[in-house]
């Protein structure tokens, strides 16, 4: 990386996402330790395992309620997250458009100064 910085290795990256569901666990009740988990799973692609973990504990009357709630937001975010993959080739295409139309101005418009330049 140009800053200096290397990003975390998968061991470091691993042993987050270990001590955050840890943390999860331990604070089962705590919204606050969920949605830190979820960030930081969005953040490093990591909604599939956190999804398996909480269909593991979603069979545990404890925790039934907790994990589906925690399931449907992990479904949420995975299609914002798939939404936003599909729609930005979308917008590159509607940007190359543009720069063609505008290059087929500045070019139309160079054709006729240069027309009516020679005359």
């Amino acid at each position: 990386m140009s800053d200096g910085v290397a990003p975390p290795g998968p061991a470091l990256a691993g042993a987050a996402f270990e001590a955050l569901w840890a943390h999860v666990l331990e604070h089962w009740e705590d919204d606050k330790a969920h949605l830190a988990f979820l960030e930081y799973c969005q953040a490093h692609d990591q909604l599939l395992p956190a999804a398996k973990r909480y269909r593991e504990l979603n069979q545990s009357p404890a925790h039934q309620a907790q994990a589906t709630r925690r399931l449907k937001a992990i479904s949420l975010l995975a299609l914002a997250r798939m939404e936003g993959a599909r729609s930005a080739p979308g917008d590159a295409k509607r940007q190359a458009g543009r720069l063609v139309a505008l290059i087929f101005l500045v070019a139309m418009a160079t054709s006729l100064l240069i027309f009516y330049g020679l005359r």
